[in-house]
């Protein structure tokens, strides 16, 4: 199929090219969108989102760093204004909006701060609700930008929580404490109380893990 003929690769192509104008820290971003479309397909029976969704979580969350390329300072803000105003193709006018809120609340901000901000439909503002708050979680997971959090299992031990179970390579010290900081988004948009627990990869999985298959002694 000619790339001018599938609206998904234009677009892909296009996100792409927008990271690699703002050089976008690349392993940090294609991890966060890796976690982040593990946690939606996990809980499709929680948000009953679309592929659409699905979709626009993915490059939301390689999109939002780019921002950086301005300011580390507010760059939430600054990721949003690219997204905003750098010629993406391929996405209709309400996408475009929806990809510039998720960045700019995947750090801070309130559910009532997004109400005000978003200027969209009710339904528009549940779905992005949804998305920002596992945004939020995937980006917690990769806090210390070294992948340490190599996988995410999700659970749900009763009706009232859910229970994200990290696969580690170390401690996670730093991820842990981000997302017990960046989680309540999440509670909120999706009604539940967050628990986590820890289970480290075994020595000699982490063995085979490595480039080469050694580099442990």
């Amino acid at each position: 199929t000619d790339l001018s003929d599938d609206p998904r690769s234009i677009r892909r192509s296009s996100v792409l090219s927008l990271c690699h104008r703002c050089n976008w820290r690349h392993d940090h971003a294609t991890k966060v969108a890796a976690l982040a479309t593990s946690i939606f397909d996990a809980t499709q029976q929680l948000h009953r989102l679309s592929d659409s969704d699905r979709e626009l979580l993915e490059f939301g969350a390689l999109l939002h760093d780019i921002g950086e390329h301005i300011s580390r300072i507010n760059h939430d803000r600054h990721s949003a204004y690219l997204i905003e105003h750098g010629g993406l193709r391929g996405f209709a006018p309400t996408d475009i909006k929806m990809l510039s809120l998720l960045t700019r609340f995947h750090q801070r901000g309130n559910p009532k701060q997004l109400e005000k901000n978003a200027h969209l439909p009710s339904d528009e503002i549940e779905r992005l609700r949804k998305l920002v708050g596992i945004l939020r979680v995937a980006d917690a997971l990769d806090a210390s930008h070294s992948e340490e959090v190599s996988e995410v299992r999700v659970s749900l031990p009763d009706a009232h929580s859910i229970l994200f179970t990290l696969i580690v390579k170390n401690d996670a010290e730093l991820e842990l404490w981000s997302l017990h900081r960046k989680q309540a988004f999440f509670e909120n948009a999706f009604e539940l109380t967050c628990l986590t627990e820890i289970d480290r990869i075994p020595r000699r999985r982490l063995i085979a893990l490595l480039p080469g298959g050694s580099g442990l002694g």
